[in-house]
């Protein structure tokens, strides 16, 4: 009787959000649509970040954005104005995940939090009241509420680690591009053709500012800016100074391909040197008691047989 309680419950609730953002996620799903053509007459090759909606969007992602969203214009005063552009700096160096803005993402952990205790309190209340179940209900909320900022750490963290991953690459295509003759916003375009991934798709997004009328060194700062790797902050550095000097483009796209590179292999040597202390562990708590156990077993079960056999 409770299961048949909590689908219908579930269903009038999934009923009832479904008729009450039905309105946004159409509107939302025409203004996808607009910026989506008016991408592709600016750039043919390329389409701008997000995939084209023919109709109302039923993505589980879609969903939590709108709910994130309505329980965000309720809470503006959560975090202070620093607190929040430095979240928005994180979700920028993620990947803009969902494309939250920060106070939506603060909503979004609102929402996961409550998510996780409903969660826990459908276990309850099919389980019967207890304390363990309380203090389920209790580490859902917490983990619905903390969860999604490790996952936003983590997403920074792998982002980065991919970003490093290309760089050489960008880098070497476009000292190659320059040295044929390119300009170097030619040279970026290049880049956003030929390679796939995140780093390209900063590239393309200070490419498309650059040409709706920013300036160069600005693009490239800010594109730096939202990666939050310090290989690209010393590139778009030495780039703007370039720039600015009057120095040759093709060589100090030279020079920073062979830094980057210089750096990777020092990271590389360093992560080796760390192995030996991460692998203590384990060894000393799974492989030698183990080891042990098999070489000194037998001499210990002997020895105890002679002692026996003694008295």
């Amino acid at each position: 009787m409770k299961w048949l309680v909590f689908t219908t419950l579930s269903l009038w609730f999934y009923l009832l959000f479904q008729a009450l953002t039905w309105r946004r996620r159409k509107l939302q799903a025409r203004i996808d649509d607009f910026a989506l053509k008016a991408a592709d007459r600016r750039r043919t090759q390329r389409s701008i970040q997000g995939p084209k909606r023919n109709g109302v969007s039923n993505k589980p992602g879609v969903w939590l954005k709108l709910l994130a969203a309505r329980v965000a214009s309720k809470r503006q005063n959560v975090l202070s104005a620093g607190r929040l552009e430095k979240l928005q700096s994180k979700l920028a160096q993620a990947g803009n995940p969902m494309s939250l803005t920060a106070q939506e993402w603060i909503g979004f952990r609102f929402v996961t939090a409550s998510l996780g205790a409903l969660m826990g309190a459908l276990f309850l209340w099919l389980s019967g009241p207890s304390l363990s179940g309380l203090l389920l209900v209790l580490c859902c909320l917490l983990l619905g509420f903390i969860g999604p900022e490790f996952w936003l750490s983590r997403k920074v963290k792998l982002r980065e680690a991919v970003l490093m991953r290309q760089l050489p690459s960008v880098l070497d295509l476009l000292t190659v591009s320059v040295e044929a003759g390119l300009g170097f916003d030619q040279a970026m375009g290049r880049v956003t053709t030929h390679i796939k991934g995140p780093l390209a798709e900063e590239f393309d997004r200070a490419l498309r500012e650059i040409r709706l009328g920013s300036n160069r060194s600005e693009a490239l700062v800010r594109m730096a800016h939202r990666t939050g790797v310090d290989a690209v902050r010393t590139f778009v550095s030495a780039v703007v100074q370039a720039d600015r000097l009057g120095i040759g483009m093709a060589q100090v796209l030279r020079v920073q391909s062979a830094e980057v590179r210089r750096k990777r292999k020092m990271d590389a040597s360093e992560r080796a040197m760390k192995a030996p202390v991460k692998m203590l562990f384990p060894l000393v708590f799974f492989v030698f008691p183990a080891l042990f156990i098999a070489i000194l077993g037998p001499a210990v079960l002997h020895i105890l047989q002679v002692l026996g056999h003694s008295r």
